[in-house]
């Protein structure tokens, strides 16, 4: 900055209580000092506030922004008077404008099915389905057929579509995919591992799961919110794939389940 003239506001009284009795001096060529004084009659501190206007010159959308964002504020200034000018048009929404997209969440899940896409007569069958105890309490029921054992030879294969705002699921939100398949999902699901397996009555809480039949009389989906999952992630609506493939990466089991990422104090989304 090179600052050429320092002097105190013309428009304001003289007699204000902090008084800037300054102006600029040329010293050198190349050199303009501040000089004068300052007269505070009040301490200067954090407790005081200026009083101040806003002027707004113009309001438009974004050029450089695709036009079919979710949140659109299709806003122009109408000169009303000299003295006045107003703001008009809509503001459109088709997410909720709060302080976050994203944030510390919980999940509640809204179905569990077998995928439609895959064999029936897979060796690792998720013979299971959602069902609604109460107005909060869904339950998964049903059993895994397990005619291989479930283990660490197993590929883990994960495709998380969102729901898109035009509608249909939208794939590869998230993709994750690992070897170890059992110790993997034992991990990533955390203390929900252990109640899952406590209710589909496994023998073991350890890798690997053998064979066997495993029923569920009634497992509650909150449960699983005690994970290791990321803490924070975007809040929607969210269809999970989970697939289990040998090393050959053949199909041997598959699982979907929908689900809404909330805030936690939410119900539903």
């Amino acid at each position: 900055m090179i600052i050429t003239a320092v002097y105190q506001c013309s428009e304001e009284p003289k007699d204000s209580p902090l008084k800037f009795n300054i102006y600029s001096s040329k010293k050198t060529s190349n050199t303009t000092e501040i000089r004068g004084n300052f007269t505070f009659g009040i301490p200067f501190d954090d407790s005081l506030i200026g009083e101040y206007r806003i002027v707004a010159a113009a309001i438009y959308q974004c050029a450089d922004e695709p036009k079919n964002l979710p949140l659109k504020a299709n806003l122009y200034l109408s000169k009303k008077s000299s003295n006045t000018t107003e703001v008009r048009g809509n503001c459109s929404l088709k997410i909720p404008f709060d302080d976050s997209l994203t944030g510390e969440y919980k999940m509640i899940i809204t179905a569990v099915y077998q995928c439609s896409k895959e064999k029936k007569n897979l060796p690792l069958k998720f013979n299971i389905y959602s069902s609604k105890k109460s107005s909060n309490t869904t339950e998964i029921r049903g059993n895994f057929t397990f005619e291989i054992p479930f283990d660490d030879s197993l590929i883990f294969d994960v495709n998380v579509a969102s729901w898109s705002l035009t509608g249909g699921w939208k794939p590869n939100s998230l993709v994750y995919v690992t070897k170890n398949a059992c110790s993997k999902l034992k991990s990533i699901l955390g203390n929900s591992w252990y109640s899952l397996i406590k209710a589909v009555n496994s023998p073991t809480t350890n890798c690997p799961i053998p064979k066997g039949i495993y029923i569920s009389s009634g497992y509650d989906t909150t449960l699983f919110n005690d994970n290791n999952f990321p803490k924070v992630y975007f809040y929607g609506k969210y269809k999970y794939v989970e697939k289990i493939k040998n090393q050959n990466n053949k199909v041997v089991g598959c699982i979907a389940a929908e689900l809404s990422i909330v805030r936690p104090w939410e119900l539903t989304l």
